[in-house]
């Protein structure tokens, strides 16, 4: 349980951080307007949450695997 908290905790915190960088130099509003197209509506503040939650999953996922990897058979 520790070790899912540790990795969980550590992946939010370099999510945060990749969040706040990508979305200083790219506009998610054109995202949203190709959306559009697909008959979706999604405004900046959904598409930072889901942003944010994509840098989080991807940061977990490497944080799961270095563990599983780094355990001695």
């Amino acid at each position: 349980m520790r070790t899912a908290a540790m990795v969980l905790w550590c992946s939010f915190l370099v999510a945060s951080a990749g969040t706040m960088f990508c979305f200083a130099f790219v506009d998610p509003a054109p995202l949203g307007n190709a959306l559009l197209t697909f008959g979706l509506e999604a405004g900046r503040m959904t598409l930072y949450s889901l942003g944010f939650l994509f840098f989080w999953a991807l940061c977990a996922a490497s944080g799961a695997l270095t563990l599983w990897m780094s355990r001695p058979q």
